[in-house]
């Protein structure tokens, strides 16, 4: 049925969702995006099929398309999916041949895998304006998890504006979904303003999220306090942070680590030594 390279397919694969989800975004219509599947649909799929029945390739077009539409947040339903109803067995086949579902489109449809909405998420975001951004992060349905990787990703190429811009909307609008990510995205926020040379920016940042609410981000932040402390020669307000975060985040592994740059930084070698040892003897117990 398909001889097209695994390469090839993948790449047109690819194309044909970050496409449809431009369209969906675009028409915020199922009936409307799904006639311009089947008008568009055979310059995706047409290379899959065989070469005297490309009608093999409109209902893969086609399945593929209602599996895209179920996971689309859209604009119109508060940026949450909508799917499309279920098709019994029986009824009129989605296709327009007039056969019923289970004589014609039901074994392609049914093994096209369901997609979720946080696959959808990342090419959604490059279609959003601003203002539509800030909208979905007002209604808290962005996967946090999908912010940070762009936020992330954005400091991997250097984008460090994009990174703060990026995780400064997370911490206005969805501080609370952040939760196992609130401590990676304090350091990787501070980090980002480091590579910019945003100093007073870090330290506001810094000030602002110490009085956080949120237990993992609170202690992130008298973390890069008290480091921040330590590369400017203040041992003593280095150490008066540090004991603050433990007391917020006495399980916190890289607490451990922090005393022990403090420690060496002081010229405390012996104290750092034995600090090592006992520690090292603590995570092999765990």
């Amino acid at each position: 049925m398909f001889e097209t390279p695994p390469e090839e397919f993948h790449v047109a694969m690819q194309t044909f969702l970050s496409d449809s989800i431009k369209k969906i975004h675009e028409t915020q219509n199922p009936a409307r995006y799904l006639r311009w599947v089947k008008e568009q649909g055979l310059q995706y799929f047409a290379a899959f099929a065989e070469d005297e029945n490309p009608q093999i390739a409109m209902n893969m077009g086609l399945a593929t398309a209602r599996r895209i539409w179920n996971a689309t947040p859209l604009k119109i339903n508060q940026y949450r999916p909508d799917p499309l109803q279920n098709l019994g067995r029986n009824d009129r086949c989605y296709c327009g041949s007039g056969k019923k579902f289970k004589q014609c489109c039901q074994f392609v449809y049914n093994n096209i895998p369901a997609m979720d909405s946080e696959e959808v998420w990342p090419q959604l975001l490059h279609s959003l304006s601003p203002e539509e951004l800030t909208e979905a992060l007002e209604h808290k349905v962005i996967p946090t998890s999908v912010l940070i990787d762009i936020a992330s990703d954005a400091f991997d190429d250097e984008e460090y504006e994009f990174t703060c811009h990026t995780l400064g909307m997370i911490f206005e609008y969805q501080a609370d979904l952040l939760k196992e990510y609130g401590s990676f995205a304090v350091q990787l926020m501070c980090d980002a303003f480091d590579e910019l040379g945003n100093s007073e920016q870090n330290l506001t940042f810094l000030e602002i999220q110490r009085k956080s609410e949120h237990t993992l981000i609170r202690g992130a932040a008298w973390q890069r306090t008290a480091a921040t402390h330590l590369l400017a020669g203040d041992s003593e307000s280095a150490w008066a942070a540090l004991h603050t975060a433990r007391k917020i985040s006495p399980d916190e592994p890289t607490l451990d680590t922090l005393e022990l740059y403090m420690l060496l930084d002081e010229g405390r070698f012996d104290l750092a030594m034995r600090r090592a040892e006992m520690l090292q003897q603590q995570w092999r117990r765990q």
